[in-house]
């Protein structure tokens, strides 16, 4: 069946390679989603995508249970976690602070921020 194509629904890819398999009298064998199919002169489309979907399935139960899985979603955690109280820890410290100018070494300045009342 050649290169994937992105965006095909598993049903047409399934009846696509069942026609291919009746016009060829032979097998036809392709991956979608990294789950390995295999369509057989005669097959029932419907019943080779339940086949995929059931494999899909079974591919993904195994990977939940793996030790591999378990240690990303542990380092997953972990990150969020450190992400999570670093922003806690940004939003906590002031954001403005308001305080009086350094003179400039000008007195009609500094006389004028003593006299004035704009704050």
């Amino acid at each position: 069946m050649g290169k994937g194509i992105s965006g095909i629904h598993i049903s047409s890819a399934c009846k696509d390679a069942v026609d291919l398999a009746n016009k060829e009298s032979a097998s036809v064998h392709f991956v979608f989603n990294d789950v390995d199919v295999t369509a057989r002169p005669g097959d029932n489309p419907q019943a080779l995508m339940e086949k995929w979907d059931t494999d899909r399935e079974a591919k993904r139960q195994a990977w939940l249970a793996s030790p591999e899985y378990k240690k990303r979603e542990e380092e997953r955690v972990a990150e969020e976690k450190r992400k999570r109280e670093a922003h806690i820890v940004e939003a906590a410290k002031p954001k403005m602070k308001c305080e009086k100018p350094k003179s400039l070494g000008h007195t009609r300045w500094s006389s004028w921020w003593s006299t004035s009342t704009h704050w």
